[in-house]
């Protein structure tokens, strides 16, 4: 728990948020390329 709190008064949460969103986003597009590449989404 001290990690988190740490975490929260240092300047650190919004940028490791927005580096997990930044990952998931292109996830999904690889993912979202692999399926149209493979024909299953259309």
């Amino acid at each position: 728990m001290n990690f988190l709190r740490w975490l929260r008064s240092s300047g650190m949460w919004p940028r490791l948020m927005m580096a997990a969103g930044n990952f998931a986003f292109a996830g999904l597009c690889l993912w979202a390329a692999y399926a149209i590449y493979h024909g299953q989404l259309l």
